[in-house]
């Protein structure tokens, strides 16, 4: 992001009530990642390396 980070988007949107719902998306699966996104107002948080892994999982599954 260009200006500020998701983090501090997270928290603005906090800050002003929005309802909005956010699910942080990044590289990192760190333990103390996921707890600042969290403490910053994220509802959900996923590591990009989950997606892959997920994805891989899903097309050799269909694969048979």
């Amino acid at each position: 992001m260009p200006r500020i980070d998701g983090l501090q988007a997270t928290r603005r949107l906090r800050e002003r009530g929005s309802p909005a719902h956010v699910v942080v998306l990044t590289q990192s699966d760190l333990a103390g990642d996921v707890l600042r996104a969290k403490r910053a107002g994220a509802d959900g948080y996923v590591a990009k390396t989950r997606i892959v892994q997920g994805l891989r999982a899903a097309i050799l599954e269909a694969a048979g």
